[in-house]
Formats: C-alpha cells, sequence, structure tokens
C-alpha cells in the first residue's frame, strides 16, 4: 500500500510537472511570437528612419555645395571692376545672381525644414501611437488661441443676438 502511494504521489508529481511544463511552453510561444511581431514593427519603423534621414542628408549636401558654389559666385561679384558703360547690365546680372542665390536658399531650406517635419511627425506617430490627434500635440499656443477664438467668437455672437432679443422682449413686455 506504501508503494502504491508513492506511485501515486508520483505521478501526480509527475503529472503537475508535465502541466506546468506545457504552461511554460505556451507562455514561450506566446512571448516569442510577441517579440517577433514587436522586432518586426521596430525594424520597419526603422528602416524608414534610415530612409528619411538618408533623404534629409543628400538633400542637406545638396544645399551645402549650392551655398559653396553661390558663395564663390558672389564672391567673384567685384562692383569696383565694372565699367562705366556697362554697369547697367553688370548690375543687372548681379542683381540676378543674388536673387536666385536666395531664391534657391530658401527653397533648399524649406526642403530640408519639409524633410526634418516630416521625419519628426512619422516618430511622433510611432512614439505614441495612443493618441488620437497628433497633429494636436503640434500646434503651437498661437494656434490653440487662434482656432478656439475661431470656434468661440461665432457662439460667443450667437449669445449676445439671443441675450439681446430675450432683453428686447422682456423690455416690450415690460413696457405693455
Amino acid at each position: 500500500m506504501t508503494q502504491t502511494k508513492q506511485d501515486k504521489i508520483t505521478a501526480d508529481a509527475t503529472s503537475e510537472l508535465s502541466r506546468a511544463l506545457r504552461q511554460r511552453l505556451t507562455e514561450f510561444h506566446k512571448l516569442r511570437r510577441d517579440m517577433i511581431g514587436k522586432q518586426a514593427e521596430t525594424l520597419a519603423v526603422l528602416e524608414q528612419r534610415i530612409l528619411q534621414y538618408q533623404a534629409l542628408v543628400k538633400e542637406a549636401e545638396t544645399c551645402c555645395e549650392m551655398l559653396k558654389r553661390s558663395q564663390s559666385e558672389l564672391t567673384a561679384l567685384d562692383a569696383d571692376a565694372w565699367s562705366e558703360a556697362n554697369l547697367q547690365s553688370e548690375l543687372g546680372a548681379a542683381m540676378r545672381k543674388l536673387e536666385n542665390g536666395r531664391l534657391e536658399l530658401m527653397a533648399r531650406m524649406a526642403r530640408i525644414g519639409e524633410l526634418e517635419n516630416h521625419k519628426s511627425s512619422t516618430s511622433a506617430a510611432t512614439a505614441t501611437p495612443a493618441s488620437l490627434h497628433p497633429e494636436l500635440s503640434s500646434l503651437s499656443f498661437r494656434q490653440f488661441l487662434r482656432w478656439g477664438t475661431a470656434f468661440t467668437l461665432p457662439l460667443l455672437l450667437v449669445l449676445l443676438l439671443v441675450a439681446a432679443v430675450i432683453a428686447a422682449a422682456f423690455f416690450l413686455s415690460v413696457r405693455m
């Protein structure tokens, strides 16, 4: 009888051990699946960021080359070397170079700003996926103030109009 009790205890222990092992195996599969999914998601985000950074670096390099070229062209302009006879044409050409350089610089800086904003908005969207309106977090206080005024001013005007109508009705009813 003691032997059967020992066999039963051994069988129960083996059963509990196998149940615990199955439970740990299930937990392993679940954690592995979760980690593979999380790593795939993170890998996709990182690859997208790499592409964005590469585009930003390429645009910055192009901007540097343009600035160096423009700087050398502007440095080469010498107003003292212009003759009185062709001063008007030389001045016009120099002014065009200055204006073209300024416009190209503004366009390049806008493009870099656009790439940086796209990068930051993408990273903000991936960093806080729980946010329902990620674009609201990018607004400044001044923009919020403008939007608040734009939304509440019509409401205030309607309330003032209703108050004026009620006051007029009250005034007319008291007079009669």
